[in-house]
């Protein structure tokens, strides 16, 4: 399994939380980014191959990422990003 204590918070990266907020719509939103197997949207887990975390994934806070899905757009921006909460993630078998 990946171990996703104290990972890096200068950008996006797998393990952190991530808020940011919609330019179109200025709504607000919180999610946290882990392994190939941790999403969960309904409890915004995602994982770290989802296209939503693919366009945030390296980017920094005040950085924009722009998420395509199929005809739609959305602009978004990074606000904050803090170590995500592991007790969320199952662990791997070992």
């Amino acid at each position: 399994g990946t171990d996703f204590a104290n990972p890096r918070t200068d950008v996006v990266v797998p393990g952190t939380q991530v808020t940011f907020t919609d330019l179109d719509t200025n709504k607000q939103e919180t999610v946290q980014i882990f392994g190939a197997w941790d999403g969960d949207p309904d409890r915004n887990l995602l994982s770290y191959l989802s296209p939503l975390a693919q366009a945030l994934v390296n980017k920094a806070p005040g950085q924009e990422a722009e998420l395509v899905s199929g005809d739609n757009r959305r602009r978004v921006r990074v606000d904050a990003i803090a170590p995500g909460d592991t007790s969320l993630v199952i662990p791997a078998a070992s």
